[in-house]
C-alpha cells in the first residue's frame, strides 16, 4: 500500500459490478494498486450476491481508503448499477471493468494521458488479451489500425472500424459524456457497444495501440457462442430502435460505414429474418453492410501501371467491379461470385477482385477458398495486416493452420517486413504458441515491448 500511495495518482474512478462472482475479485481487485498511476477510487458495487460470497467479498477487499463497497439491497441489473456507480464517482475519468477483468500497469497513465492531451474526446481504449478462463492463457487481440496512439475524428474512426471487428473492452469515459448517454438496462449486455459507438459517432475518441487490458472470457459468455434467448432478442431490438430512431437520423451513415452489427452480425440476421415488422430503409440498410458489401470503388494507380493497363482495359475492369456489386446488392450472390472470378481470371494483379471474392466467400460459408484468395491477396503486397488478419478468421472458421507454417517461411524469405512480424508474433500467443512466439521476438527488437506485455500476462496468470 506504501509503494502505491506514493506515486503519482489518476483522476480516475474504477467501477466494478459485483453478482456471486468473489472468486475472481481475489485476484483482480489488487492489480488496481499496481498500476503506474494507481487510480484515486475503486467503487465495488454488489448487486444482491449469497451470503457466502459477501463474505469473500469483504474479504478480498484491501484495507485501503480507496476503495469503497456498496451492498444494493435487491438484485438492479448490471447496467442500472453501473450508472449508480457513475452516479457516485468523484473523479473526472471513469473505467467499468468485469470482475474477471484487469489491466496491465500502464493502463490507466496511458489511457489519461490521451484523454488530458485531446480533450474533445469522450473516450480512449486500448487494444486488449481476451483470457480464456477455463484454458487459461491470453490471447493478445490487436486492432491494427495505428502505430502511434492519438485521436480519431468520427470519420476517421468509422473508416477504421469498416469491414473490421471492434476489439476493445473497457474504455476509460470522461465521466460527464457517459453519465449523459448512460447504460440502457433493456440493452443488457449491448448496452456499453452501443454507448461507445455513439459518442464516437458524435465525437471521436482515442486509441492506444498497446494490449494493456484483459477481458475474462467463459466458455458461456456472450462473446464466445452469442445468445439466442428471449432476453438477447429483446435486447437487439431496443438497440436497434435507438439506431434507427428519427432523432439519430444523423448519425445513422456513421453506424451503416463503421459496419456497427459486424460484432453479432449472425444474430442481428436472425433476427431480422424473424421479425419482418423491422423492416424499415434504415434497418435494411444496416442489414445490407456486410464485409462483402465494397469490393474496392476503384482501380488504384499503383495495380493500373502493374498490370500495364490502357485505357479501356481500366474500364472494363472498372465496370466489372461495378456489376459485381450490383448483383450482390439485387441479392444474386451466384452472379456477384462468378463476376468476381472472372475479374480474377482477367485481371490477376488487381486486388479488388480477389478481396471482394475473399469476403464473398467467407460469408457465404466456404471459409476455406476464402482463405486460399487470401494468401494471393498477400502476395499483391496491398494491405498486409487487413489480409493477413482476415486470413486468420478464415482459416480458424475452416478449421485450417497454414498461415503459421507460411509466415514462418515467408518471414525467413523477408525478414525486414514488419507487418507480418508483428502479425506473426501475435498470431503464435493467440493460438496458444506462447513459447515459440518469445523465441520469435528474440532477435527483433520492435518486438520487444509486445514479449514483455505477454510474459506480464503470464505471470499475472500464474503469479509465484
Amino acid at each position: 500500500m506504501s509503494s502505491a500511495a506514493s506515486r503519482e495518482t489518476s483522476p480516475v474512478t474504477v467501477i466494478i459490478p459485483h453478482f456471486n462472482d468473489s472468486h475472481d475479485l481475489e485476484r483482480t481487485l489488487p492489480t488496481w494498486l499496481e498500476q503506474t498511476r494507481p487510480p484515486r477510487q475503486i467503487i465495488v458495487l454488489d448487486d444482491g450476491s449469497s451470503p457466502e460470497h459477501l463474505e469473500r467479498l469483504k474479504r478480498c477487499v484491501p484495507d485501503d481508503p480507496r476503495y469503497q463497497v456498496y451492498l444494493s439491497p435487491q438484485n438492479q441489473g448490471v447496467n442500472a448499477l453501473c450508472m449508480l456507480g457513475i452516479g457516485m464517482a468523484t473523479q473526472e475519468y471513469v473505467v467499468l471493468m468485469g470482475c474477471d477483468d484487469w489491466a496491465m500497469p500502464l493502463f490507466l497513465e496511458k489511457c489519461v494521458g490521451q484523454l488530458d492531451l485531446h480533450p474533445q474526446a469522450p473516450f480512449v481504449f486500448v487494444d486488449r488479451f481476451l483470457h480464456h478462463i477455463r484454458e487459461d492463457f491470453l490471447q493478445p487481440e490487436k486492432n491494427y489500425w495505428r502505430a502511434e496512439s492519438g485521436y480519431l475524428t468520427p470519420e476517421e474512426f468509422a473508416d477504421v472500424l469498416h469491414g473490421t471487428h471492434f476489439r476493445a473492452t473497457a474504455p476509460v469515459w470522461r465521466k460527464s459524456r457517459i453519465a449523459e448517454i448512460g447504460f440502457d438496462e433493456e440493452m443488457k449486455w449491448f448496452a456499453d457497444s452501443y454507448a461507445t459507438f455513439l459518442l464516437g459517432a458524435m465525437e471521436g475518441c482515442c486509441h492506444v495501440p498497446l494490449t494493456l487490458n484483459v477481458f475474462g472470457l467463459r466458455p458461456n459468455s456472450y462473446h464466445k457462442v452469442g445468445q439466442k434467448s428471449k432476453r438477447s432478442e429483446n435486447a437487439l431490438r431496443t438497440m436497434l430502435h435507438k439506431i434507427v430512431a428519427p432523432e439519430r437520423a444523423a448519425l445513422l451513415p456513421f453506424f451503416i460505414h463503421a459496419g456497427f452489427f459486424n460484432w453479432i452480425r449472425d444474430d442481428f440476421v436472425r433476427y431480422m429474418a424473424y421479425h419482418p415488422e423491422d423492416w424499415c430503409p434504415e434497418a435494411l440498410a444496416l442489414l445490407q453492410q456486410p464485409q462483402v458489401l465494397h469490393f474496392g470503388g476503384r482501380v488504384p494507380q499503383a495495380e493500373m501501371s502493374r498490370e500495364q493497363l490502357n485505357r479501356e482495359d481500366i474500364q472494363r475492369a472498372q465496370a466489372a467491379l461495378e456489376r459485381a456489386q450490383a448483383l450482390l446488392n439485387a441479392g444474386d450472390i451466384a452472379g456477384a461470385r462468378k463476376a468476381l472470378e472472372a475479374g480474377v481470371a482477367l485481371y490477376p494483379h488487381i486486388a479488388a477482385f480477389r478481396s471482394g471474392l475473399a469476403d464473398l466467400l467467407e460469408s457465404t460459408g466456404h471459409p476455406a477458398e476464402a482463405a486460399r484468395h487470401l494468401r494471393q491477396l498477400f502476395r499483391l503486397e496491398t494491405s498486409r495486416a487487413e489480409i493477413l488478419a482476415r486470413w486468420a478468421r478464415a482459416e480458424e472458421k475452416a478449421g485450417l493452420d497454414q498461415l503459421v507454417p507460411f509466415l514462418a517461411a515467408h518471414l525467413e524469405r523477408c525478414p525486414n517486413d514488419g507487418t507480418s512480424a508483428g502479425f506473426y508474433f501475435d498470431l503464435l500467443s493467440r493460438r496458444g504458441l506462447v513459447q515459440e512466439a518469445l523465441h520469435f521476438a528474440e532477435n527483433r527488437p520492435e518486438l520487444h515491448p509486445q514479449a514483455a506485455e505477454l510474459l506480464k500476462g503470464r505471470a499475472a496468470l500464474n503469479p509465484a
